[in-house]
């Protein structure tokens, strides 16, 4: 299926509802929420959505030296002003 110009496909859409409740939050977490079966199509999701500016992330920087380093996506709450 092809994107139309200017829409967002479903995952996108349930990303940005899951956002709208959190802070901040994972892609861990939403692939427990979501049920993805395939992490690189969420990761490639949450790329497209901050390139599109509804998202942005950042790495965490108190993440335990001893655990693989996380981002952090934020909903840009501009985009919905």
């Amino acid at each position: 299926m092809r994107r139309k110009k200017g829409q967002l496909v479903e995952l996108e859409r349930q990303i940005i509802e899951f956002a709208k409740t959190k802070e901040g939050f994972y892609g861990y977490e939403l692939i427990k929420e979501l049920d993805i079966k395939y992490n690189g199509t969420l990761y490639r999701a949450l790329r497209r959505l901050e390139i599109f500016g509804y998202l942005s992330s950042e790495w965490d920087s108190q993440a335990n030296t001893n655990t693989p380093r996380r981002r952090i996506y934020t909903l840009l709450k501009e985009k919905y002003d």
